[in-house]
């Protein structure tokens, strides 16, 4: 995983391949340079969660800053644990404001484990990733509890305190 701030590289240069194997950072017949580079990421994220909304999942994700981001690609897992793209949401582009953005996948498995992740893209076509998160929806099925007849009304109810009335004519 990469983060925002500083990396650091050494490089040893010597004809003797086993003196620059080592990490003493000494080579008898050549050279050791140190280098340091900035890591800069597109978009410092705050928050990323799925929640569970009426036949779907909701996720939402908050940022603090961003730089020139193009968008967030929405990816999906299930059962078979490999993520795919199932939208994008449009980013700011460049903001050093607190940002809300939310995505709701109504086409997921039912009762089965989803993973979510964003995919962030920068314009330059740079990406990275957010970090997983998961949820479950249960599995609902729909039978009939009880019917009436009275005065030509048939009345259903189906469970989840859904009542269908049906007037016969």
């Amino acid at each position: 995983t990469v983060a925002e701030g500083t990396a650091y590289a050494r490089f040893r240069t010597s004809s003797n391949q086993t003196a620059v194997q080592s990490n003493t950072g000494w080579a008898p017949d050549g050279e050791v340079e140190d280098y340091s580079f900035p890591i800069v990421l597109p978009v410092s994220l705050t928050s990323f969660k799925a929640d569970k909304a009426i036949n779907a999942a909701k996720l939402t994700w908050s940022s603090a800053t961003e730089r020139d981001l193009k968008e967030y690609t929405v990816e999906r897992a299930g059962s078979d644990a490999v993520f795919k793209a199932i939208g994008n949401v449009p980013a700011t582009g460049t903001s050093t404001t607190k940002r809300d953005y939310s995505f709701e996948d109504k086409t997921l498995e039912k009762g089965a484990t989803q993973l979510y992740r964003l995919r962030l893209v920068d314009y330059n076509g740079s990406t990275d990733f957010s970090s997983i998160v998961s949820i479950k929806l249960p599995k609902i099925t729909t039978s009939v509890h009880y019917a009436t007849l009275s005065n030509g009304v048939l009345k259903f109810c189906i469970g989840l305190n859904i009542i269908v009335n049906l007037i016969l004519i």
